[in-house]
């Protein structure tokens, strides 16, 4: 098995990524895992990289040091391929999918390197696939999760035949627990084969009718204008969105918790 580490970073963040590829050696001489590092520009050719390295066939782990958006690019690589499975070590923009997992030690090379592959669900919105979130954006630039000032007025479709409407705050869609740090998909399990939707409407509602949560397999939200979209730190232009849960498509590596103990801690 190969085990290949991804680092797509900023270059102000160069002390840090040095400081984790001395511990990635230490972790492989330690366990006899046979390690390549390679250095990506961004999302696009981390997943070139991969493509690439998994057309020559054979079991292969890829570990992006990244956030949301370089674990989402590779996942889309890795889509419906048995043979790969995607880890994650967050950078310090940080990575909301891991919140899933709280006890799992993300950030410790020893651990991923002995990780436990999980089949996970992914996103499918408007033909495009995402692996924790997706949400309505204040605008094309906005990375923030924060409430939409004006509201946004839109009907959304279930796939149980409701039909929600009004002015809402805040919309999104779930595979994860958390988006922009904050969670707000309180049930979701990115391995349940559903999505969850929360819908928060505009004041002066206040209490449990303010908010709106609901599973689903089929969605589609019709705004009364375009919209801005963030799917996993990627913002795009939409009209109309239609989603669909795609059940166990990649596998995704999940370490042992941090209780355990490896020969060094992930602070070193």
């Amino acid at each position: 098995m190969e085990h290949i580490f991804l680092l797509c970073a900023p270059q102000s963040h160069s002390h840090t990524v040095n400081r984790l590829v001395t511990r990635i050696r230490i972790a492989a001489a330690q366990t006899g895992a046979v390690c390549l590092i390679r250095e990506c520009r961004n999302s696009e050719n981390l997943t070139s990289v991969i493509r690439r390295d998994m057309a020559r066939g054979g079991v292969m782990r890829f570990y992006v040091y990244g956030s949301d958006a370089e674990l989402c690019a590779a996942a889309r690589a890795a889509l419906g391929v048995p043979n790969v499975e995607i880890g994650i070590i967050p950078d310090a923009r940080g990575c909301d999918f891991t919140h899933n997992y709280p006890d799992a030690d993300f950030s410790n090379p020893f651990a991923q390197l002995s990780a436990t592959p999980q089949t996970v669900d992914m996103i499918d919105c408007n033909r495009q696939h995402f692996l924790n979130a997706v949400r309505i954006c204040a605008s094309d630039t906005s990375s923030r999760t924060k409430a939409l000032v004006p509201p946004v007025s839109l009907a959304a479709a279930c796939d149980d035949g409701s039909l929600l409407t009004g002015a809402f705050v805040f919309a999104g869609v779930g595979n994860g627990m958390y988006s922009g740090g904050n969670r707000f998909f309180h049930d979701a399990d990115p391995s349940d084969g559903w999505l969850n939707l929360t819908l928060r409407r505009s004041p002066p509602l206040h209490g449990p009718s303010a908010s709106v949560h609901k599973r689903f397999r089929r969605l589609t939200w019709i705004p009364h204008q375009p919209l801005y979209v963030c799917g996993d730190g990627q913002s795009f232009r939409a009209q109309r969105l239609s989603f669909a849960v795609i059940p166990g498509c990649v596998r995704i590596l999940i370490p042992a918790a941090r209780a355990h103990r490896f020969p060094f801690s992930s602070h070193e």
